[in-house]
Parts: C-alpha cells; sequence; structure tokens
C-alpha cells in the first residue's frame, strides 16, 4: 500500500510537473518532489529499524508463494540432495 499510495503517484506528478509540463509551475514542483522527499524518508527510517516494509513472510500466502512450484520434502530433509538439485537446475537455466 506504501508504494501505490504514494511513492508512485507522487513521483509521477514531480515527474511531469518537472519534465514534461509545458510551463514550470514551481509551487506544483516543489509540493510533489517536497512528499517524495517526505515519502523516501518514512520508507529510509522504517528499513533502518527492520529489514522488511511488512512482515509479508509470515502470511501463508506468501509462503505458498515462495514454495511454488511445489515443496518437495526429500530436499527440505537432506541437505546434499538439495544442493544436487539446485545444481541441476541451475545447469538447465543456463542453457
Amino acid at each position: 500500500m506504501f508504494q501505490i499510495g504514494g511513492v508512485g503517484p507522487m513521483m509521477g506528478q514531480a515527474n511531469v510537473f518537472f519534465r514534461y509540463f509545458p510551463e514550470k509551475i514551481q509551487p506544483a514542483i516543489d509540493r510533489y518532489q517536497n512528499e517524495s522527499r517526505r515519502l523516501f524518508e518514512v520508507l529510509d527510517r522504517r528499513l533502518g529499524d527492520s529489514e522488511w516494509l511488512a512482515a509479508i513472510k509470515a502470511r501463508p500466502a506468501c509462503q505458498r508463494g515462495v514454495e511454488v512450484p511445489f515443496r518437495i520434502e526429500s530436499l527440505v530433509r537432506d541437505e546434499k540432495a538439495a544442493q544436487e538439485f539446485a545444481e541441476k537446475a541451475r545447469g538447465q537455466l543456463q542453457r
């Protein structure tokens, strides 16, 4: 929500008024640039306190997504098998 509710729209408006609008309207440029800066300061403070913007890795839907296409139990239990599987997969991706 942070990105779609603030950063994207504010930076879009800042760029439109600063780069593309035919006439320079300094109050509009200042407003959107200052709001973009403020949002980046919020982001910087949050990431200074935490590795994540939100605790999404605890959500069941996110956990299922990380395990796509599916969880292979034998690889979870066997480190050597997991490494061999990863090497084979890398080889196929590099072809």
